[in-house]
């Protein structure tokens, strides 16, 4: 028996079990892109630079969405705002590790998973509830 398979395949059972995975292209996820901001969010500092009112173009988004998909004031509490970082596809960390570790392929299917790094969540108000996940890769 190859101890090193061994390995490998328990910590990859553990992290395919394990919260972090993420569909990049869910139409429901919104890409966050400083060039689609609206003008109207951007504050002038000085003729060089711009700041983001980031607060109010994600109240805006948040209430957009809400009044979109017709929830209920009653249901309104739930909702929340969550950024995910550091999006990377498992399949590659597990390939990292397999020439690192000069694993070779099984023929066991693995299935393809993205993972992130670091998701912060936000409530209505945009208050944190200080349950940012940091997942170790």
């Amino acid at each position: 028996m190859n101890k090193k398979q061994n390995i490998l395949d328990a910590w990859i059972t553990m992290e395919q079990f394990s919260e972090g995975d993420i569909r990049p292209r869910d139409k429901s996820y919104k890409l966050l892109c400083q060039e689609r901001i609206s003008k109207k969010y951007l504050k002038e500092i000085d003729e060089k630079d711009q700041l983001i009112d980031w607060k109010s173009y994600f109240v805006e988004e948040m209430n957009c969405f809400i009044q979109r998909e017709k929830i209920s004031p009653k249901k309104q509490g739930e909702v929340a705002l969550i950024m995910y970082f550091g999006i990377f596809d498992f399949s590659e960390v597990v390939e990292i590790i397999r020439e690192k570790y000069q694993i070779e392929k099984t023929q066991e299917e693995l299935n393809s998973s993205f993972k992130f790094s670091l998701s912060l969540t936000f409530d209505k108000n945009l208050n944190s509830n200080c349950k940012a996940k940091c997942n170790s890769t």
